[in-house]
């Protein structure tokens, strides 16, 4: 596994996918939640959420490989996930479940910055803000993680995507089928 993230829990990805592209795929996902009446998730009261949208299914299996040189050793996607987070969002510190074991938060459209926040091992709390296309590759399962109260009424999108290590012990959590939402 790549060492950087063992050292850090997390490693910035900037431009990991197209800037435009991800803008594209942020405004799609909006009206697709307002125009199906989806509401939010179980994790962020103020939000719209949906696992596996498929523009982000697509993301999440075309990325495998250039990840796989990043973790120095091959991942199997497990699912995908949208948010669109309103004024007063708050994600809460935690750690995500099995399939989550490497994930990736990709800034899909932000109006105003509004950080990623991640407990590195050595118990240091970092910060990170990404521009849209950014992402942030951690260690989901093991590093808390969260974000602090959404401090306006911009639009925010986020999406995530998740593997585990294919010789790792969640393995077996290939092509997840118990997504959340």
């Amino acid at each position: 596994m790549n060492q950087e993230l063992i050292n850090n829990n997390y490693l910035v990805l900037q431009n990991l996918i197209n800037k435009d592209k991800a803008i594209e795929i942020a405004h799609s996902f909006v009206h697709y939640c307002d125009a199906c009446h989806i509401g939010p998730d179980f994790q962020v009261e103020k939000s719209q959420a949906l696992g596996n949208y498929l523009p982000i299914m697509e993301i999440l299996c075309d990325k495998v490989s250039f990840l796989n040189s990043v973790m120095e050793e091959p991942l199997f996607p497990t699912y995908a996930f949208a948010r669109s987070y309103k004024h007063g969002a708050i994600l809460k510190r935690h750690r995500d479940r099995p399939a989550c074991e490497i994930s990736v938060t990709l800034n899909l459209y932000s109006e105003h910055d509004w950080p990623i926040c991640i407990e590195t091992p050595d118990g240091r709390e970092v910060c990170i803000t990404q521009k849209p296309g950014d992402g942030m590759l951690y260690l989901g399962h093991t590093a808390d993680h969260w974000r602090d109260e959404k401090p306006d009424d911009s639009l925010f999108v986020q999406c995530f995507l998740h593997y585990v290590r294919s010789r790792g012990p969640y393995s077996w959590a290939i092509f997840d089928k118990e997504v959340r939402y």
